[in-house]
C-alpha cells in the first residue's frame, strides 16, 4: 500500500566506543553491494542482510542472505523458482515467502535446519520475525488478512477494525505486538493500527490527513509508515512514538512523499523521499536528534553516487539501499567511516593483545557515564584496519539473543554457537563493570581473523575499534591505547 506519488612502524591503536544514546555519525563510506537482483529487504542487529537473487540455471529467482560480503542462496520451497526473503532476526531466523510445486505462494522460515514451509498464503507477502521467532504476515483468501504466527505454531488471525475487510501484518516488536494497516466501515481509506494481545488500537492518522498505513516496527514497539499530510495527498514518512503520531517530512520542503522502509533498534528510519525540482527521490535518514537528512549529504562528494532509495538499516548503522554509480544502477551500502569523531576520550587501561589467525584482546576502560550502560541491548563491534584503510575484518555481535549477564547485573558475556566458531569473527565477549562506575568496565574479547589477516600490514600502524553499544553516536566515550603489535 506504499504511497509514492506527491499525495569508513608497529603499533596497534584501540578505541573502545560506549553509547548511552544513539544517534548518526556525519560521514559514511559508501561500496556496491553486490549479492542480491533486487533491492534489500531488511537487515538484523549485526548487519546481515536479506532480499532475492537472481539463478539463470535453473532459471528462477532465490531468497538470499549477504552476511560478511558473501551471498547465501536460501533456494526456495520445493517446486518453486521464485522465492524472496523478506526478514531476518538477530538469531539468524529468516522468513519470506516462495512458490511451491501447487503453484500457490507460500510463507517460509529460513533456521539452522534450512527452509520451512508455513503454509499458502495467497498473495499475500512480506511476513516479519521477531527475536523470539514469532511471524506476523499477511496471507489473501479472497481477501487480505493479518495474521499472527508465535514461535510454537500456533496461528491467529488479527482482527479488523469495525466494518473492515481487509488488513494487513507491517510489523511485529520484542513483545509480539503486531503493527499494521486495515480499512473500516467507520472511516475512509486505511489507518495503521497496533495489535496487542486480543486488543486492536488505531494509531491515528496526521491531523490535517485522513488515513495512514504501517510498514515497520522495531522491537521497542516504535512504528513507521506514511500518512497523508494534505489529505488523499502529499504521504509523508510518519513515526509512531508512545501512541503519538509524529511527521517526519520530506527533503527539502514544500509538497511531495516521502515513505519508511525499516527502523532499526536504536529508533533510527530509512527511506525514500521526493525532492524538489522534478521525480527524483533520494534516500533518507531520519533520527531524533538530526531529523529528516538526504543521504547523499552524508557521503563523500565525490563517490560518483546517487543514493536515490533507503532500503534498510541495521542495528550497527549500516544502511542498504540503490542507487546509481556514475549513472549505472546497483545496491549500495553504507558503513559509518569515523565512528570515533568528535567522541570525548576516555582512558583506556592495561591493554593486552595477542594476535594472529585467532586473537584475544583484554583492558580496563574508565570514565563516567549516565545512564548507566547495558551491553546486552547494544552489542559489541571489533574493527581492525591498516591506518589509513578500510577495516580488513569487522565483526559484530548484535544485543539482544546470545548474552547472559550475571553477577547481580555486573557481568556480561556472550558466547558464539558451535556452527559460528569456525566462521571469522567474534567468538566470545565478556565484559564486568568495574565499582559503581556505569562506564567502567573490564573489556576481554577473542575471535578468529582467519582469511581477514591477510588484509591487515605487517608493518606500521594498525587501528583497531571496539564498541559497546549502536555505533552509530552522537555522545561517548572513545578510550585509546597504544602498545607493540603482536
Amino acid at each position: 500500500m506504499l504511497k509514492t506519488g506527491l499525495g569508513r612502524a608497529d603499533v596497534l591503536v584501540v578505541a573502545v566506543l560506549l553509547w548511552p544514546q544513539p544517534a548518526p555519525a556525519a560521514v559514511y563510506t559508501v561500496e556496491r553491494q553486490d549479492g542480491l537482483f533486487s533491492v534489500a529487504e531488511a537487515m538484523n542487529s549485526a548487519g546481515d542482510l536479506v532480499g532475492q537473487i537472481f539463478v539463470p540455471d535453473p532459471w528462477g529467482w532465490h531468497a538470499t542472505l549477504v552476511r560478511g560480503g558473501r551471498s547465501v542462496d536460501l533456494g526456495t520451497l520445493p517446486g518453486g523458482d521464485v522465492a524472496d526473503a523478506t526478514d531476518i532476526n538477530d538469531a539468524g531466523e529468516i522468513v519470506g515467502y516462495s512458490n511451491a510445486g501447487d503453484s500457490a505462494t507460500h510463507a517460509f522460515l529460513y533456521d539452522a535446519a534450512g527452509m520451512h514451509d508455513l503454509g499458502a498464503i495467497g498473495i499475500g507477502k512480506r511476513p516479519r520475525i521477531n527475536n523470539a521467532g514469532d511471524i506476523a504476515g499477511t496471507r489473501y483468501d479472497g481477501r487480505f488478512f493479518a495474521y499472527l504466527r508465535g514461535h510454537d505454531g500456533t496461528t491467529i488471525d488479527i482482527p479488523k477494525f469495525d466494518g473492515g475487510t481487509v488488513n494487513y501484518a507491517a510489523g511485529i516488536d520484542a513483545r509480539g505486538r503486531v503493527a499494521g494497516h486495515s480499512n473500516s466501515g467507520t472511516f475512509p481509506g486505511y489507518h495503521a493500527f497496533l495489535y496487542d494481545a486480543g486488543t486492536l488500537t488505531d494509531l491515528g492518522v496526521l491531523p490535517t490527513g485522513s488515513e495512514s498505513f504501517a510498514y515497520d516496527m522495531n522491537a521497542s514497539g516504535d512504528v513507521v509508515g506514511q500518512a497523508d499530510a494534505v489529505l488523499y495527498s502529499d504521504y509523508h514518512a510518519v513515526l509512531w512514538r508512545d501512541g503519538a503520531i509524529r511527521d517526519l517530512g520530506i527533503l527539502g520542503g514544500g509538497r511531495g512523499a516521502s515513505w519508511p522502509s525499516q527502523i532499526n533498534g536504536a529508533g533510527q528510519v530509512v527511506g525514500t523521499s521526493s525532492v524538489p525540482g522534478g521525480g527524483d527521490t533520494h534516500a533518507f535518514l531520519w533520527d531524533e536528534r538530526h531529523g529528516l537528512r538526504d543521504l547523499n549529504d552524508l557521503i563523500p562528494p565525490d563517490s560518483g553516487w546517487v543514493l536515490e532509495q533507503g532500503q534498510a538499516i541495521a542495528g550497527t548503522g549500516d544502511i542498504a539501499g540503490f542507487g546509481f554509480l556514475n549513472g549505472e544502477g546497483h545496491n549500495y551500502r553504507l558503513t559509518a567511516s569515523d565512528p570515533c569523531r568528535d567522541i570525548p576520550g576516555s582512558a583506556l587501561q592495561q591493554p593486552r593483545l595477542r594476535m594472529g589467525r585467532r586473537f584475544v584482546f583484554s583492558g580496563q576502560l574508565s570514565g563516567a557515564r549516565t545512564p548507566a550502560i547495558d551491553p546486552a541491548s547494544g552489542g559489541v563491534r571489533l574493527l581492525l584496519a591498516s591506518s589509513g584503510r578500510d577495516a580488513a575484518f569487522d565483526a559484530t555481535v548484535p544485543g539482544g539473543a546470545g548474552w547472559r549477564c550475571s553477577g547481580s547485573g555486573r557481568t556480561w558475556t556472550y558466547h558464539a554457537r558451535a556452527a559460528e566458531r569456525a566462521l571469522d569473527g567474534l567468538t566470545r565477549v565478556r565484559l564486568r563493570r568495574l565499582g559503581t562506575d556505569p562506564g567502567a568496565f573490564h573489556v576481554e574479547l577473542a575471535g578468529r581473523l582467519g582469511s581477514t589477516a591477510g588484509g591487515l600490514s605487517t608493518s606500521g600502524a594498525l587501528d583497531a575499534t571496539i564498541m559497546i553499544g549502536p555505533p552509530i553516536v552522537g555522545t561517548a566515550e572513545c578510550g585509546e591505547a597504544t602498545f607493540p603489535q603482536q
